[in-house]
């Protein structure tokens, strides 16, 4: 019986110890460390061949389709694919540390204006296609629209790639100068 009651002490003890929390003067604080690197966003635009940053057409015709590059041509010849530095009108440069290109263009305004569009142009409409170096056939372009669409995912920093533009006629209802406010290239993040 003696033993018994030794036991159920022992067994007591053990479970009472386990519920009442330590009462010693331990730490009552705990350390997280926080390392980051931090990124900035920055892109500079430049031109060959003495374009800036207008592209100043004159007078265009229906259905036809001009190049930055070759901006006198009526219409522009087509550049040669895939897409060679020496054929594009500009480039961009990251000089941040990351960075994916978006292009966006605004509709062009001046009597019944033209409007944007991806696909083939209408009446009143024009398709506005960017290209980049090494860009293998005219068709893998990306068509400009109001809305940023992608142009490349991560442009390496310190590093730089050619860029070419397209303009495609639809047909005219007016014979009205038009003109846009322009190709907007943006270097973003989806870093938060």
């Amino acid at each position: 019986m003696r033993r018994l009651i030794v036991v159920v002490l022992a067994v007591l003890a053990m479970v009472i110890g386990m519920a009442v929390p330590a009462m010693a003067g331990g730490a009552t604080t705990g350390t997280v460390s926080i390392t980051a690197t931090p990124y900035y966003l920055c892109m500079t635009l430049t031109f060959y061949d003495a374009h800036d940053a207008s592209w100043a057409l004159g007078s265009i015709g229906e259905g036809a389709v001009y190049y930055w590059d070759d901006e006198g041509a009526y219409p522009g010849a087509a550049p040669s694919f895939a897409l060679a530095l020496a054929d594009c009108a500009g480039n961009i440069t990251n000089c941040g540390t990351v960075g994916d290109i978006t292009v966006e263009c605004a509709d062009f305004t001046g009597g019944a204006g033209w409007n944007l569009v991806v696909g083939a142009p209408g009446a009143a409409e024009v398709q506005v296609t960017a290209y980049l170096e090494g860009c293998a056939t005219e068709a893998a372009g990306t068509e400009v629209d109001n809305a940023p669409a992608t142009l490349l995912h991560s442009l390496a920093a310190a590093t730089s790639i050619g860029v070419e533009l397209s303009l495609e006629t639809g047909t005219f209802s007016d014979i009205n100068a038009k003109s846009s406010t322009g190709v907007v290239f943006t270097i973003i993040t989806d870093t938060p």
